[in-house]
């Protein structure tokens, strides 16, 4: 008799760790029902509402911290024109169609990534010391101080290294104190800059050096 209480505790205790890891693999991956009816509607959408567009790839996955699937779709021959749809069942669908594509969100990510190669650092780690430096960014100068979107008149698809270097770019480099804030804004550091990024065929035309005091 207590042997088969045992073993009837041992089942119960194994089913429910099944059931455990069960439940804790779908909170992180979804379910393949779940997948397949996001996926069902995601590629509905696209046919009435993204047909001009020629797909090469796409990728389904779930994103467990909206509890949504995520579809990651490759166009074909652009760097540029790659979006993501999302599905939840209580939402309906998100698309990022026009962030991405039309208002050049692709193209401000991938920017920003060329600027961030390590070459372009090398200038300010010759004119600012480490102990005085936290960090630098690049980036392309706003027309004006509306904000201006820099990136309206770029053409999809342009090569980072030809948006770089046809436009004009500002360059902000964050300290750790005011004192080095002072040591650092002058007109001869900024111009010093602005020649050894010139030297990389980058056009910096605003230097800032910024301490933000961090609570």
């Amino acid at each position: 008799m207590k042997k088969k209480v045992l073993k009837v505790l041992a089942f119960i205790i194994a089913t429910a760790g099944v059931i455990f890891l069960l439940l804790l693999y779908n909170s992180f991956n979804g379910n393949f029902i779940a997948k397949e009816i996001a996926t069902r509607h995601m590629k509905e959408y696209l046919k009435t509402h993204h047909t001009e567009l020629d797909i090469a790839d796409y990728e389904v996955f779930y994103n467990f911290k909206s509890g949504s699937y995520v579809m990651k779709i490759d166009v074909a021959n652009s760097i540029d024109k790659d979006f993501r749809l999302s599905y939840r069942g209580d939402i309906g669908i998100q698309d990022d169609y026009d962030w991405m594509v039309l208002e050049k969100g692709n193209m401000q990510n991938r920017v920003a990534a060329f600027l961030n190669e390590e070459r372009f650092e090398q200038p300010v780690f010759a004119l600012v010391e480490k102990q005085d430096l936290d960090y630098i960014l690049l980036q392309i100068k706003d027309e004006d101080k509306e904000k201006v979107f820099p990136y309206a008149k770029i053409a999809n698809d342009t090569p980072s290294e030809t948006i770089v270097k046809t436009q004009p770019i500002t360059l902000r480099i964050y300290v750790k104190s005011e004192a080095a804030q002072k040591k650092y804004q002058t007109k001869k550091i900024q111009e010093q800059c602005k020649q050894a990024y010139e030297k990389l065929g980058v056009h910096v035309v605003e230097v800032e050096i910024v301490y933000v005091n961090k609570p």
